[in-house]
């Protein structure tokens, strides 16, 4: 049985329920699959499929439809927990004008375990403090603040030059891209 697989684009988000009924019929035809295989011989088992962000990184087969709704249903945490940081912690998370932070997911999972699960607290986390202008704040900035954006310590030099190493990576970034693009485009 070959797995065909074609490259989707969904236009709306799936809803939870959605996603569970997708996981149910998915392991249903794996049943099946299996009780109609002759049992009496044993059979070779295949290689464990290695973790969807690795997957999605190989880019050689197109993504399947579970597999996109899979990433966009973590995307989509990821943005509400991003909100709800904002939204909770304004002093601290600011969507412009950003501070260096004295944070760790444990402590922000602490207030917010009622509300969201630890992975999107740690993905929310690792996508504000990867944006540049959080990077350009730590360099430029004095001192590090809590979640009540009160200064909690003084930046080192060690966070500054780590700050200037990825700014540096996305100027790379951003000028592989542009030279990626045609003339015409460019």
């Amino acid at each position: 049985m070959t797995d065909t697989r074609k490259s989707l684009t969904l236009k709306k988000p799936l809803s939870a329920e959605t996603l569970l009924k997708l996981e149910a019929q998915k392991m249903l035809e794996k049943k099946v699959s299996e009780g109609s295989k002759n049992s009496s011989k044993p059979q070779a088992k295949k290689p464990s499929l290695p973790p969807l962000l690795k997957k999605v990184k190989q880019g050689k087969e197109p993504l399947t439809e579970n597999e996109l709704t899979q990433i966009q249903a973590k995307h989509e945490a990821t943005e509400k927990a991003l909100e709800l940081l904002h939204e909770r912690f304004p002093n601290a998370f600011k969507k412009e004008g950003f501070k260096p932070l004295l944070v760790s997911g444990n402590e922000l999972y602490g207030h917010l375990k009622d509300v969201l699960s630890k992975s999107s607290v740690t993905r929310a986390l690792k996508k504000y403090f990867r944006q540049e202008d959080y990077q350009k704040s730590v360099l430029e900035g004095r001192y590090f603040y809590n979640l009540s954006g009160e200064v909690a310590c003084e930046i080192k030099q060690k966070y500054k030059d780590l700050a200037q190493e990825r700014l540096k990576r996305f100027e790379k970034r951003k000028a592989k891209q542009s030279s990626d693009l045609p003339s015409s485009l460019g």
